[in-house]
């Protein structure tokens, strides 16, 4: 499954992007000598409109072969277009990869699919930010957010990115009553790690239903009607997963749990503790879709939430606060393999999200890639039509791809060795 989804999802995306290259140069009426799918060697081949369209082993990419992409006379060439012309070609792509997302959201969205209900809590609200002054506390249970139900976290972060630098009306369970929060303003540009609200949230589905009086469980502190939010850190999405969590440590651990009001934090210093003397229920699922304008609209949001993250995150590397983390092709699929046992929901959106990133990626000004072949255009048209020799821009290109390449097996490398873990 996880080599099919990565393969299929890979095979769109690079459709996609060499499509883009394909459609505008043959607006500008440049010769297309192969379209290409994967990388040679050719398993199959047909011509159409002398245009070789051709399917190749390696999967891992593709192409747009144009006539004289270094340097040709002949009429149809790409060198002989103008530099405007040029760059729109080779933006194409990215372009593409860009715009393409919003049809993956769209998709993601509209198709009905199971939702998790869950409590999403909050575990600590910052001094002084907008939810301490509004009356948020630990403890408490988002119910509503401008009269729209929280089942989950993903529910509750993207109605406060659609309400950024605006007021918002929200409904907290509390002492097992509703309580209504009025909150001036959502800040868009937030202090570091506070968030926009200013609040750090949990999610808890699993509650013990029973605890036996004079039980180990009951001796630890644990009481009948308890959510359970973490253990060790890790959220608990079913009694099957807590019971799995409680029985796959031999050390020492920490279950974070919610009763009332009240977070408490229980150590487990016995890891042999019987978990046949409890019980526990999970909170159901709901099914979920929405209507061709309900979808649009967050579609758009969504890729409007994710470029605003992106931007953080850059902003974050330039001043030295958060360190670059790069994922190869091994490190993706094995991502692409776990997103895709949630669902076809969750593979639209992650197939989103990639198509994102390879768009930023083939903008940079890197040999070998579009940016960097558009890096010499706009040389060409800074230094008034001057243009580099095709002989120089052809070595810079196969200095960058093969550097590009080594990257590539260095990230794959660590890729394996986070997947195999340490000998």
């Amino acid at each position: 499954m996880t080599i099919l989804a990565f393969l299929g999802i890979l095979t769109i995306l690079v459709l996609v992007h060499e499509l883009g290259h394909f459609s505008i140069a043959k607006l500008f009426k440049v010769k297309i000598i192969e379209f290409g799918l994967g990388y040679p060697p050719r398993l199959f081949s047909f011509t159409f409109k002398e245009t070789v369209y051709s399917l190749n082993s390696l999967p891992l990419g593709g192409f747009v072969r144009m006539l004289g992409e270094e340097e040709s006379s002949e009429q149809g060439s790409f060198s002989r277009k103008s530099p405007w012309q040029r760059l729109a070609i080779l933006s194409a792509g990215s372009a593409m990869n860009l715009l393409l997302p919003i049809f993956l959201f769209w998709g993601a969205f509209i198709i009905p699919h199971s939702v998790h209900e869950t409590k999403v809590v909050i575990l600590e609200v910052a001094a002084n930010s907008p939810a301490e002054k509004a009356g948020l506390a630990t403890g408490d249970i988002i119910s509503t957010v401008e009269g729209d139900t929280i089942f989950n976290s993903n529910d509750l972060l993207n109605l406060i990115q659609s309400n950024l630098n605006a007021s918002s009306d929200w409904v907290i369970e509390r002492n097992d009553s509703l309580k209504e929060i009025y909150i001036p303003e959502i800040r868009e540009n937030p202090p570091e790690g506070e968030g926009s609200i200013g609040i750090k949230i949990g999610n808890g589905r699993v509650y013990l239903e029973n605890v036996p009086p004079g039980s180990s469980f009951e001796a630890l502190g644990f009481r009948s009607g308890d959510l359970i939010l973490q253990i060790n850190g890790v959220r608990v999405f079913d009694s099957g997963e807590f019971y799995e969590l409680m029985e796959g440590t031999t050390e020492p651990y920490e279950i974070l749990l919610l009763r009332g009001t009240t977070l408490k934090k229980i150590p487990i210093t016995d890891p042999l503790i019987s978990i046949e003397e409890i019980s526990t229920s999970t909170l159901g699922s709901i099914k979920r879709s929405n209507n061709i304008f309900k979808a649009t609209e967050m579609s758009i949001e969504q890729l409007t939430s994710i470029f605003s993250l992106i931007g953080r995150e850059v902003s974050s590397l330039l001043k030295g606060t958060t360190q670059l983390q790069l994922a190869g092709p091994v490190g993706i699929a094995k991502i692409t393999g776990d997103v895709a046992k949630s669902g076809i929901n969750s593979l639209l959106l992650w197939a989103g999200i990639l198509s994102i990133n390879l768009g930023i990626l083939n903008l940079l000004p890197i040999p070998a890639l579009d940016g960097g072949r558009i890096v010499f255009v706009l040389f060409e048209l800074v230094s008034g039509g001057k243009r580099l020799s095709p002989q120089h821009e052809k070595l810079i290109h196969l200095v960058g791809f093969f550097s590009l390449i080594g990257l590539i097996f260095m990230i794959t490398v660590n890729d394996i060795q986070q997947i195999i873990g340490p000998a």
